[in-house]
């Protein structure tokens, strides 16, 4: 068990600092990579849609607002506590607690 987050991109998972594993889908776990490379920081809505493959231009951020809110529900089920994924007001995205790879 670590004091941080953890992500790992091979086996798309994030583990909590107490040790509890969630399993990401491949976008959730794309979004994941994106927010974990700069945590406490906003990534912006286009660098999270560039990250999922698509064209910031034509993409429904609708599509974006409902997995975020999927993976904040899933979470916080396999939790009891919310994720620690905060949306920041006219700029994206932000993991707001330390994360590393693994």
């Amino acid at each position: 068990v670590s004091a941080h987050w953890a992500f790992n991109a091979l086996e798309w998972s994030l583990r909590s600092p107490e040790g509890i594993v969630i399993k990401l889908t491949h976008s959730e776990s794309m979004l994941m990579r994106q927010l974990a490379r700069s945590p406490g920081q906003p990534v912006p809505r286009n660098d999270l849609i560039l990250a999922l493959g698509e064209t910031p231009g034509i993409y429904d951020v609708r599509r974006l607002e409902i997995m975020v809110r999927r993976l904040r529900n899933k979470a916080e089920k396999v939790l009891g506590r919310p994720l620690p994924l905060e949306t920041v007001h006219r700029q994206g995205l932000a993991f707001t607690e330390p994360i590393t790879p693994f």
